[in-house]
């Protein structure tokens, strides 16, 4: 019944639900018109709304940014690469890779969504190398499955912002700061996540295909032109691979971080 159902889901889904982007698209033109036809505002002052709001989130859309672009760098780094590589090799068959990947996922997006978007793609692909006869849009998919607890982890937007100083509750509430504690490590937020870990692998399993026929395997020419793509060792890079690659250039800026955080 399950598969039954995930197969629906996905004709519909592949059928009618057009790129993310397309819903800010959309929410922004409705919001645009109910102020025109709703609140009487005028086109040229919607338009000016439209355009001093997009200013407003610089602040927000950069630490978007920084959480994603963190959570990646620490995902490729070699040792958390190496540690994923090991974990990897815990799965032996196609079963075990699909929970094993929804329970990686779940757990690095509680960390850090950027972190947990990136380590189940490395730790799925290492998954599809080494496994053979899993049905690869699964694993994609149950790849991601675990993003939807990525707001009640470390990363979660709201519960840090009304955490804050400068938290939007002061213009809209009393002032009163939330800490952490009511919010990301509430009893029941933690049992949220317990109940998941359980439940999500157990639905990705469920979709598994029973006929081998199904099964779509990963192409294996995808990881050898990966593998070519690697890094190249030092004595064949040029000055400038050498400097884009140096990890002193890093470690100083890392050093200057440190210090100004302490």
């Amino acid at each position: 019944m399950v598969r039954l159902i995930g197969n629906f889901f996905t004709k519909i889904t592949r059928k009618f639900l057009p790129d993310a982007f397309i819903f800010a698209l959309i929410l922004t033109l409705i919001v645009f018109l109910s102020g025109i036809f709703i609140q009487g505002v005028s086109p040229i002052k919607m338009t000016s709304y439209f355009g001093d709001g997009i200013w407003m989130f610089l602040e927000f859309a950069m630490q978007m940014v920084l959480i994603l672009v963190t959570g990646s760098a620490l995902a490729t780094s070699k040792p958390v690469h190496n540690l994923l590589k090991s974990i990897s090799k815990i799965a032996q068959s196609p079963t075990q890779a699909i929970i094993l990947v929804s329970v990686v996922m779940i757990v690095g997006c509680w960390l850090n969504w950027g972190f947990g978007l990136i380590v189940s793609a490395l730790i799925a692909k290492e998954l599809a190398k080494n496994i053979k006869g899993i049905h690869y849009p699964l694993l994609v998919a149950s790849a991601y499955s675990g993003f939807i607890v990525w707001h009640v982890g470390f990363s979660g937007s709201i519960p840090l912002k009304v955490a804050g100083a400068d938290n939007i509750m002061q213009e809209f509430g009393d002032g009163t700061l939330i800490p952490v504690s009511d919010t990301i490590f509430l009893w029941k937020n933690i049992l949220l996540i317990i109940v998941f870990l359980i439940t999500i692998p157990l639905i990705n399993k469920l979709m598994i295909p029973k006929n081998k026929a199904e099964i779509i395997e990963a192409d294996p020419a995808l990881f050898i032109n990966e593998e070519k793509s690697q890094i190249k060792p030092i004595s064949q890079m040029t000055f400038a691979e050498k400097l884009e690659n140096s990890w002193i250039l890093s470690m100083l800026i890392g050093a200057i971080g440190l210090v100004f955080f302490s």
